[in-house]
């Protein structure tokens, strides 16, 4: 059973951020310093910690106490990474959401407001441009490798949106939502829960395919790529499993989607286009890693004779 969450104000906030965190003592100054110094301030955050064994909590909480719009709650046992990404949003109210990574950081004063003008217009979900960056062993960043989500600006359309899309559905989803597009689509992200990989890429795909979503051309969202990252760490048979299975569920949100027959072919063979290349990549990898594991399972097998 999950603790009780401090609650918002009896009038919520215009935009609710989500604020999942496991063991972020390392960089969640970072991350909030930037959020709290944001020139749109109608917000409040949830820090919903996942049972972390570092000092996320004595973090947690001294900001919590600092700042109001800051609510802080410690999970008793860990929901899982997909499981605390539902409780953050289940948890707040704002007509407006947005997730935020621990390790990741608002590299720009005017984040919130951006995208804040762009829901204010009627768009169901805008992102910002993202910048890349690793996290160094003492603590500081790698000089940002920038301009990572320039080919939105080509997007003159929903079918545009979404065909450029499919070069990479991920990071789009820290870019700020109408909370009744988030409510429509989260069954999918919570269908995927179990997945090692690729977890949020089905339910962007419905949300681009379906909803007016547009692109801010300001690098203003900067995200970490460090040694823990999921994709990572899994066995690679595990990336290509999860990959295909991702991928056989793509082509009917796109037959269902209110597309001329020419996009959806068009779509489609974008598909086949961004996976071939992947695929190659992750079956070079899966069938050594594949060969190696059978070998340790026959020469561990205990002798019969």
């Amino acid at each position: 059973m999950s603790p009780p969450t401090p609650a918002e104000p009896s009038a919520p906030a215009t935009v609710s951020i989500g604020l999942p965190i496991y063991n972020g003592a390392r960089t969640m100054r970072r991350t909030l310093d930037a959020l709290l110094g944001q020139t749109f301030t109608d917000f409040t955050v949830l820090l919903s910690d996942n049972a972390s064994t570092d000092d996320t909590e004595a973090i947690g909480r001294e900001y919590a106490e600092r700042d109001p719009r800051v609510r802080y709650v410690r999970q008793p046992v860990n929901l899982g990474a997909i499981g605390n990404f539902l409780y953050v949003f289940e948890h707040s109210r704002g007509p407006y959401y947005s997730w935020l990574a621990c390790d990741d950081f608002y590299d720009t004063p005017t984040h919130l407001d951006r995208l804040r003008e762009r829901l204010d217009a009627g768009d169901a979900l805008a992102f910002p441009n993202v910048n890349h960056f690793d996290l160094l062993p003492d603590g500081s960043v790698s000089p940002r490798r920038r301009d990572a989500f320039g080919h939105f600006r080509a997007a003159d359309s929903r079918v545009a949106m979404t065909r450029l899309a499919i070069r990479g559905t991920s990071h789009q989803l820290y870019g700020m939502f109408r909370r009744e597009v988030v409510a429509r689509y989260l069954p999918y992200l919570a269908a995927d829960a179990t997945w090692s990989c690729f977890n949020e890429a089905r339910f962007l795909h419905w949300v681009f395919s379906r909803e007016r979503c547009s692109f801010v051309n300001e690098e203003s969202l900067d995200v970490c790529h460090h040694t823990g990252a999921v994709s990572r760490n899994v066995r690679p048979l595990l990336l290509l499993r999860d990959y295909v299975r991702l991928n056989s569920l793509i082509p009917a949100i796109y037959a269902d989607a209110d597309y001329s027959p020419a996009d959806k072919l068009r779509l489609l063979g974008d598909l086949g286009r961004a996976n071939a290349p992947y695929l190659g990549y992750l079956a070079a990898r899966s069938v050594p890693a594949a060969a190696v594991e059978a070998w340790s399972w026959i020469t561990s097998r205990p002798s019969r004779r």
